[in-house]
């Protein structure tokens, strides 16, 4: 999908197709991130599904780390939405929880944690 601007961060936030293994929707938002603009602040959300387990991948560029925006911050703000836990780095994080009908609250979420974070509301 396209990005859309959160208050001046292009966000990513979209349903990967399901099957994916946890290894090929890190290497999809990763490739997501590096075909956006690299000298303004993005993060890429990317859900999928895989029978009944809900994967997900926050990837956050260079610009949107000087925003102080952290994809182990975005992980944690949306987890609990899809029952799952994950973490990682503030550049990547990935995780998985069981509960896919919650991928479209999660994304909600994660732009909301976004938003709040970059207008200073968090």
């Amino acid at each position: 999908g396209a990005a859309k601007d959160v208050f001046g961060v292009a966000f990513v936030g979209a349903q990967a197709p399901n099957g994916l293994s946890a290894a090929d929707l890190r290497t999809l938002a990763l490739d997501v991130r590096g075909r956006l603009d690299q000298s303004a602040p993005a993060v890429v959300v990317l859900l999928g599904r895989a029978e009944d387990r809900v994967s997900f991948v926050v990837a956050v560029n260079e610009p949107a780390r000087g925003w102080r925006l952290s994809a182990a911050e975005v992980v944690r703000a949306f987890a609990a939405a899809v029952d799952g836990r994950g973490g990682g780095r503030e550049d990547m994080a990935q995780g998985a929880g069981s509960r896919p009908d919650g991928a479209a609250e999660a994304l909600r979420l994660a732009e909301h944690a976004v938003a709040q974070r970059v207008t200073g509301s968090a």
